[in-house]
């Protein structure tokens, strides 16, 4: 978890890395994606298949961890729709701000 809120207190420098993708944007907030490993593994961010949904308001400077999970937590065979979907059921304000894009 520290390498985690270390890496967020940089998201400006993080997102424009190939661990991260801004997915859904509006305004001055957007949905980020980031894939992460666990220190001290041997693995990579993209093969640990460990990954981080959050929310990013620029004018406010909050960043706020929505999902925390790894790919195999996934029950549905669509990754996107299974985070969207607990967006959605779980930070229905947040979800609001961006339901045109999602």
């Amino acid at each position: 978890m520290k390498a985690i809120n270390e890496m967020l207190t940089r998201i400006d420098m993080f997102i424009k890395t190939s661990k991260a993708e801004r997915i859904h944007k509006s305004n001055n907030c957007y949905i980020a994606k980031y894939e992460f490993k666990i220190a001290w593994s041997n693995e990579s961010p993209k093969t640990s298949w460990n990954r981080i949904i959050v929310y990013v308001d620029e004018d406010k400077k909050e960043v706020q961890i929505l999902l925390l999970y790894t790919k195999t937590d996934i029950q549905w065979w669509n990754e996107t729709v299974w985070w969207q979907k607990l967006l959605k059921e779980n930070h229905k304000e947040i979800y609001s701000k961006f339901n045109y894009q999602i």
